[in-house]
């Protein structure tokens, strides 16, 4: 979840040292902390976001459709009120190498999005 490049939650396969972890970490203004991190066997991975007015939640499957929750952050720390603006909060997927040139594909294939019952 986005409100801008200051503040934001993600969750992520990443890859560090030749080992892949799942970590979920956080941004709020100038704080920036990796909350949750654990290894992660395989290449495939399904990532999930719930909601509610005040909070969401994180979670990510493996193949197999074993649902692991992985975190969650406060919908206010994303508010105007709080990250300035109005852009609104935004979610998607994204690769980055960080800053360096990356040779490790990442492959996308599919992205839903289901409106909650209050939407």
């Amino acid at each position: 979840m986005r409100s801008d490049e200051r503040f934001h939650y993600d969750i992520a396969l990443t890859r560090r040292d030749g080992q892949r972890f799942v970590r979920f970490r956080r941004r709020i203004g100038s704080l920036w902390k990796a909350e949750l991190e654990e290894p992660y066997e395989g290449t495939d991975i399904v990532f999930g976001v719930e909601a509610d007015p005040a909070r969401y939640r994180f979670y990510y499957e493996r193949p197999n459709g074993e649902r692991t929750w992985f975190g969650s952050g406060e919908c206010s720390l994303l508010s105007t009120e709080t990250a300035g603006g109005f852009t609104g909060v935004y979610f998607g997927m994204y690769a980055t190498g960080n800053g360096s040139a990356c040779a490790a594909p990442a492959h996308f294939d599919w992205f839903r999005y289901r409106p909650g019952a209050n939407s």
